[in-house]
């Protein structure tokens, strides 16, 4: 292993796998209200209890290229890839849908960027349990993740199994991509 890569995440692999079918997609843009705030986050209704997609990952990343690599890679490997291109886009899609199991979250987005996400995030006793992964390309990442109290971090140099290998502790694979979670992990290229 190259000293470039030597201190990012190593996890294993997930044990057990469900069965869903789904595409990677991106949640829209609003131009509703501003969902920065706590309060414009839908919580469930009374007596209805709260739904985790185990299989879900949330990657919020502004870069369209990025975002669309992260997202083909997660398909691939069995996960379920949802995306939003800032903060407030992944408010939005959490306060509508089940929560993921994990979100892979860049450092610098316009409007609302990964610390102010963050911060908003641990307000909202919903959101606060989610675990994050800082995915950034800014110097120092490690320490960034540590202010954000992220539950890891990965350069985004970082190699597709070593991206894989970061969300597999949290987010469960679909069954049926056995083959393809190989062929994934030998990619050798960066993302």
């Amino acid at each position: 292993m190259s000293p470039a890569y030597s201190s990012c995440l190593k996890t294993s692999f997930p044990e057990s796998e469900t069965s869903t079918e789904a595409t990677p997609r991106s949640w829209p843009s609003s131009n509703s209200a501003n969902p920065s705030a706590p309060s414009a986050l839908a919580a469930p209704a009374a007596g209805d209890e709260e739904t985790i997609a185990s299989d879900t990952v949330l990657v919020v990343e502004d870069d369209p290229d990025i975002r669309e690599m992260v997202l083909t890679l997660l398909t691939l490997a069995g996960f379920i890839a949802v995306a939003a291109a800032d903060g407030y886009q992944a408010l939005s899609y959490l306060g509508a849908h089940a929560l993921p199991a994990v979100i892979l979250l860049d450092w610098r987005m316009p409007r609302c960027d990964g610390p102010q996400f963050r911060a908003l995030q641990l307000q909202d006793p919903r959101l606060r349990s989610i675990p994050v992964i800082l995915f950034s390309s800014e110097e120092r990442c490690h320490e960034k993740a540590v202010a954000l109290e992220a539950a890891g971090w990965l350069p985004k140099s970082a190699r597709p199994r070593q991206l894989l290998r970061a969300i597999a502790p949290y987010a469960v694979r679909r069954a049926g991509f056995e083959h393809r979670w190989q062929e994934t992990l030998s990619l050798e290229t960066s993302l």
